[in-house]
């Protein structure tokens, strides 16, 4: 990626689109200018017509011929060259525009995800790549002729001005027709892409629940409701299908009339002895091409619409942060102090209660501290606020250097397309003896090395399947890669046996020996033994600190 591509993660989001457009500007002025010399050029054929008609087929000299065809055949060439010149120019500043604004647009759909939009990012990035090759394709460049439709119309007029106000009649009516059909098209291409977006979220869910629905039975309700959302969407697609074929044959009807008319007016102006029988043929072609600019657009008014709605929908997702809105502070502290927050308060973009309110906390390093509360609470939030993985806050922290890194367990473990041994590095450099050691302290070794391949047994989506409690284990391990100083863990028992359980007491005892500062979210009650501190968390604000007295645990070795 360029270095100015790079700056674009730097941008205001709002100014993103804005930025990005204002930057391939000079791209696109190139290849309009190029669109000039091809539809200057393109009148090469009428004028070579003109030319046999008007001095070769009179004066019947081959000489003349052999020159006016040679000149042809230049003139076209560099048509050719112009046009070939406009494409690289069109594409390359529709790719600079996607590479711009990529960075701002996963920027921000990153942010949506760690806010739970997380369908956002995809959906965006999708609308960015069709805004790409609708600027790269033909619909653009048939905008990029459409300022050269003027001049088609003053040659014309100027062979004679009832050819030139044929011409500009039938381009009104185009320009009409095309008017028309943004108005009726707008809304149902609004809504298809509405219920499009729906059926397609609907469907992934409806899959990503399979088990579960075909266990309980749900599979033909579940059948039923994906019927009535694709009848939905069918029926939209059908109403902007039949719009669309309407308008493309009305238009296909008027170029045909136009084409017809300019034939009759100019075979009527000769047989009167206005024009001749060569500007009749070429008053019809150039009715035919200053008007063809106008048809393209018509054609592809249903692409045009999909790309204006895709570019409003990726400055929206843009613009979706609240602007001027209190951010959290975070300060960096010496490695070995205590992690600190500060009247922290987080909360859901578009929903006005926030989930934590006004937490003040000191998690001291060498000491585990459970976060124990009722569902809704807000646990996990302040865990990942904690991790740093939570956008929407604001408020003080005061966190260890995390030179060394931080470890981090989510409530839901995924594992990324990659090796074992990548995931639990971290998808980082290689190392070997980091990875066994990440492993063989959750006591996932042995279970590693049963692994079709061990640590090169691919994993993740489309890999070798692994059960809830590998999968855990694998997260566990990824948390403790490079043994960080701050170690969070959201639910860390989940999926896992009573052995598994046990491994993990020894890892959290092993953990507040070596001085790290741990913090974990649990409804385990065999791990609060484990705590030295227990943080009760309630309608998002701590209501209880709890010091327990120590329990015998001894930090025995989970191999």
């Amino acid at each position: 990626m360029s270095s100015s591509a790079t700056l674009g993660w730097m941008r205001s989001p709002q100014e993103a689109v804005r930025d990005a457009a204002a930057s391939v500007r000079g791209g696109f002025l190139k290849a309009l200018s190029a669109s000039l010399v091809v539809n200057l050029l393109i009148l090469t054929p009428t004028l070579y017509m003109l030319q046999l008609y008007e001095r070769v087929l009179y004066s019947m000299n081959g000489l003349t011929l052999a020159a006016v065809s040679l000149l042809a055949a230049l003139l076209l060439a560099c048509m050719g060259l112009a046009d070939r010149w406009r494409g690289a120019w069109q594409t390359s500043a529709a790719s600079d525009f996607q590479q711009r604004l990529q960075g701002p647009l996963f920027q921000a759909g990153w942010r949506a995800a760690l806010a739970g939009g997380r369908s956002e990012g995809p959906h965006r990035q999708r609308d960015l790549a069709s805004v790409r090759q609708f600027l790269a394709g033909p619909g653009f460049a048939g905008l990029l002729d459409l300022p050269w439709t003027p001049v088609y119309v003053a040659v014309t007029w100027l062979l004679h001005p009832v050819l030139g106000a044929s011409v500009l009649v039938f381009a009104v009516l185009q320009a009409l027709l095309a008017w028309k059909g943004h108005g009726l098209s707008l809304q149902p291409a609004a809504a298809l892409q509405t219920v499009v977006i729906e059926e397609a979220a609907s469907t992934g869910r409806m899959f990503r629940q399979s088990e579960a629905a075909a266990a309980m039975g749900m599979a033909p309700g579940l059948r039923g409701q994906w019927l009535q959302r694709h009848r939905r969407s069918l029926a939209a697609t059908q109403r902007t299908q039949v719009l669309a074929n309407r308008l493309t044959a009305l238009s296909k009807t008027l170029r045909y009339l136009q084409q017809s008319a300019a034939l009759g007016i100019g075979a009527w102006l000769a047989v009167r002895g206005e024009i001749s029988a060569g500007a009749m043929i070429a008053g019809t072609v150039l009715t035919t091409r200053a008007l063809a600019p106008i048809d393209a657009v018509v054609t592809v008014w249903k692409d045009l619409l999909a790309a204006v709605a895709a570019l409003g929908r990726i400055d929206a997702s843009l613009r979706a942060a609240p602007a001027g809105a209190p951010e959290l502070t975070e300060h960096e502290v010496p490695a070995g102090e205590a992690l600190t927050l500060d009247e922290v308060s987080a909360w859901v973009p578009g929903v006005e209660r926030p989930i934590l309110r006004g937490i003040s906390l000191t998690l001291a390093p060498g000491q585990v501290h459970a976060l124990v509360g009722p569902s809704g609470a807000g646990k996990s939030t302040l865990a990942r606020l904690l991790a740093g993985a939570w956008p929407c806050a604001f408020g003080g922290v005061w966190r260890p250097s995390l030179s060394l890194g931080l470890g981090y367990l989510p409530q839901e473990v995924v594992l990324f397309p990659g090796t074992v041994a990548e995931n639990i590095a971290r998808l980082g450099p290689p190392q070997g003896d980091a990875v066994v050691a990440a492993a063989r302290r959750v006591g996932l070794h042995e279970q590693i090395l049963r692994l079709p391949k061990g640590y090169d047994t691919v994993v993740g989506e489309g890999g070798h399947p692994l059960s809830g409690g590998l999968c855990q284990r694998i997260g566990l391990a990824r948390a403790l890669f490079g043994d960080p100083p701050l170690v969070i863990l959201d639910e860390p028992a989940a999926h896992l046996d009573e052995a598994g359980e046990r491994v993990l007491e020894a890892v959290l005892a092993d953990l507040r020996q070596a001085g790290r500062t741990v913090l974990i979210v649990t409804h385990a009650r065999p791990l609060l033994r484990v705590a030295d501190r227990i943080l009760i968390l309630d309608q998002g604000q701590i209501v209880a600190d709890e010091r327990p007295a120590p329990g015998p645990l001894t930090s025995a070795s989970p191999c």
